[in-house]
């Protein structure tokens, strides 16, 4: 599963996941060290009552993500 922010979003919709669109693959996508992963072409869709919930926690990646780039 993935899911992807609108980018005309407001601040406080990154932590409704309501606000987010969503996809899903039938398939596994199997991601390998150094490996490439092919070209997937996906439609997002609006939550439905019916999907998967996907838990994310964005203030957490965000803080790990401008961690590693103060180290650089």
């Amino acid at each position: 599963m993935a899911t992807a922010i609108p980018w005309e979003s407001k601040e406080r919709d990154f932590l409704l996941h309501h606000a987010s669109l969503r996809t899903r693959s039938h398939k596994p996508l199997i991601v390998n060290p150094n490996g490439r992963v092919e070209h997937q072409m996906v439609m997002l869709h609006e939550p439905r009552q019916d999907d998967t919930p996907i838990l994310v926690s964005l203030p957490l990646l965000m803080n790990n993500f401008l961690k590693r780039v103060g180290q650089q």
